[in-house]
């Protein structure tokens, strides 16, 4: 994400940033849930009911977290972004 530009709209640069942040904090996160994932004791079906109760609850948190980054995208005008978003080649293949 970082090596993309901004997008040439009004807020540009800032939509960017946040892009940027949100993405990178995903990666974190997707790291950390693998290992997370790894470490859960599954020495006996108690252990893993408490562990995967735990784990959920944290994963949930996490993605609630990345979920605000995204928010920030609010405070901009997304009607210029939306256009680039319908025109641009590179964007049509993620839009369904």
């Amino acid at each position: 994400m970082d090596a993309l530009k901004a997008p040439d709209v009004k807020d540009g640069p800032a939509i960017h940033r946040v892009f940027t942040k949100a993405t990178g904090d995903f990666v974190t996160l997707f790291d950390r849930t693998v290992s997370d994932a790894e470490k859960i004791d599954a020495s006996s079906l108690a252990k893993v009911e408490s562990e995967l109760e735990r784990f959920s609850a944290q994963v949930a948190k996490s993605f609630s977290s990345l979920g605000a980054a995204f928010d920030e995208l609010e405070r901009y005008d997304s009607g210029e972004l939306d256009q680039l978003f319908e025109t641009r080649p590179e964007c049509a293949a993620l839009g369904g």
